[in-house]
């Protein structure tokens, strides 16, 4: 077992904190400058992330009493509407929390951690594809 010191857990904390403000800070950038309906009441959004050219934002929401994914596109200047990801929210029957969201390099691979195997190893890393506009299946790529 790696032996952690306490300079180790400074720059731990601190890069996790680092993370929580630039997530934090994004998300109201978004409300304000852009106009991204996000209003989720009674629910909170968190952990954004965007597709490298900007047009698309896939972030979570625990406004189901679950952290889902949801996501916006950028079109003519003007996001959408958020739409709950339901091929990757539904999967095993919609029992995980999903978090941490991230798109490959063009946007056709999402990244994500979930508990969807509850019984087993708790989180895992998960990808879903987007084929002719439509997400597949969650896949592990844990063991």
């Amino acid at each position: 077992m790696e032996k952690i010191t306490s300079k180790d857990l400074i720059f731990r904390t601190l890069i996790c904190l680092i993370a929580i403000f630039i997530s934090s800070y994004s998300i109201a950038q978004i409300k304000t400058e852009a106009g991204l309906p996000f209003d989720f009441n009674p629910g909170n959004e968190y952990d954004p992330a965007f597709s490298n050219d900007g047009s698309q934002l896939a972030f979570v929401s625990d406004k189901s009493g679950q952290y889902k994914l949801y996501i916006s596109q950028k079109e003519n200047n003007v996001w959408s509407e958020p739409v709950e990801i339901i091929e990757i929210n539904g999967y095993r029957n919609g029992i995980g929390n999903i978090r941490y969201p991230s798109f490959n390099y063009d946007a056709s691979i999402l990244y994500f951690s979930a508990d969807f195997y509850k019984d087993s190893s708790n989180v895992d890393i998960f990808y879903s594809e987007r084929i002719a506009g439509a997400w597949t299946e969650p896949k592990s790529i844990g063991v």
